[in-house]
């Protein structure tokens, strides 16, 4: 992989000033939006039939990778999660039959709600790139960005300060995957890490990251529940919308957005939506590897270390405070 990155650094070199100058000025965070639509990349050939199963497919090409790892030099190193895929770098995600409904990247059926990239671990990603391989055929499939400026600038002073508290529990034991608590995987009567949902650097444990996804979040008082609701809804009312079509490659700024995906119609057939993905961290380590890599899947452990706020909390079971 390191000399894999080595060789799309040159590729990355040979993009023009303004793009490159572009592109540095985003991965600092200092461009208007949050989020780039890149257009115009170069096909994919002899792209096999969109899978329909399982969760990783053999292309018999690195072309997608290489175009990500490029784009992706002045944002950081691409970066694994042990649980995520089995820790592989590069994530196909199209729809599942068996997932139709779940909240889920393999989905189809349902809105795939607001929510930040992997919100619950210490090490969230920077950066997600999602690569279309291939349009979704009928054109329903809408993916939807909303800045946390646009977020904030909605709500109250009172909601602000509910979203900046120690008020919301993670949902460790709803997640895709095998999370772990005392090397066993978690459950409903695991304790868990209560944070907050925006930046905050004087809370003990606190990152400073804005993290967010509703669908698996508890709020722990009425008030926190009533903000993260009010914060949902502004999300929905900031949006920008678009369709990823083949040939294209949106870079999202995981530190400034979350971001959403519509329902659409699958067909299960080989012809439905394909992206590739790939997380992209500003995280010092792994250089000599030409990637991040993140093993602990013991979460507790993990933001206990960094001094979190570790509670017993009741899984709701309606949307509301625990």
């Amino acid at each position: 992989m390191a000399q894999f990155r080595r060789e799309a650094t040159d590729a990355y070199l040979g993009l023009s000033a303004a793009t490159r100058d572009y592109l540095e000025r985003m991965a600092a965070g200092t461009t208007a939006r949050p989020e780039l639509l890149i257009r115009n990349l170069p096909d994919m050939p002899d792209l096999p039939p969109t899978p329909t199963v399982g969760q990783m497919a053999v292309t018999g090409n690195t072309r997608s990778e290489f175009i990500q790892v490029a784009f992706s030099v002045p944002f950081g190193l691409p970066t694994s999660y042990a649980d995520q895929r089995d820790g592989r770098l590069f994530h196909d995600i199209y729809p599942i039959e068996k997932n139709a409904l779940a909240v889920s990247s393999q989905s189809s059926q349902v809105h795939l709600g607001f929510h930040t990239e992997m919100f619950f671990h210490p090490d969230p990603p920077d950066f997600l790139f999602l690569h279309c391989l291939r349009a979704d055929p009928a054109g329903l499939a809408e993916t939807g960005v909303t800045a946390v400026d646009d977020i904030t600038a909605l709500l109250t002073p009172s909601e602000i300060d509910e979203l900046r508290r120690p008020l919301f529990a993670l949902d460790l034991a709803n997640l895709h995957g095998a999370y772990l608590h005392g090397g066993r995987r978690i459950t409903e009567a695991d304790p868990r890490p209560v944070l907050p949902i925006l930046p905050n650097t004087t809370t003990p444990g606190a990152d400073g990251r804005f993290r967010f996804e509703p669908g698996l979040t508890t709020p722990t008082t009425t008030a926190a529940a009533a903000a993260m609701k009010a914060a949902d809804e502004a999300a929905e009312k900031a949006i920008v919308t678009g369709k990823l079509e083949a040939r294209t490659m949106l870079i999202v700024d995981n530190r400034r957005t979350v971001h959403s995906r519509s329902p659409f119609v699958a067909a299960y057939d080989g012809t439905d939506r394909w992206l590739r993905r790939v997380m992209v961290s500003k995280l010092s380590d792994g250089s000599d590897l030409g990637f991040h890599e993140r093993l602990d899947l013991e979460m507790c452990r993990a933001w206990r270390d960094r001094g979190a706020l570790i509670r017993s909390v009741a899984y709701s079971k309606d949307g509301g405070a625990a």
